[in-house]
């Protein structure tokens, strides 16, 4: 399993629950998870759409759902990989 997807995955849960005192704070979040995650040559950078790296200028503006399409498409990728994940572990006992 892609750890940086589970990465993602906590954070912008966390993201989105939040509750920002200022929209500064809410701002400074948002771009921390797309530097991170989503941004060409990012050190974690996902495996996703490109449509997910044309996020930046939304960063300026950013609302708590800014990363749900994102989530979808990692939440994909995550149960793919855990239910290939089981398959081999189930066949370790053998």
């Amino acid at each position: 399993m892609d750890s940086e997807y589970l990465r993602f995955f906590i954070a912008v849960e966390t993201y989105r629950r939040i509750n920002f005192a200022s929209a500064d704070e809410l701002k400074q979040k948002a771009r921390e998870i797309y530097n991170r995650f989503l941004k060409d040559g990012s050190e974690e950078q996902l495996s996703v759409g490109t449509e997910h790296r044309m996020l930046e200028p939304k960063l300026q503006n950013p609302t708590v759902d800014i990363y749900d399409k994102a989530l979808i498409e990692v939440r994909m990728n995550l149960r793919t990989s855990f239910t290939s994940f089981m398959v081999t572990y189930e066949g370790w006992g053998s």
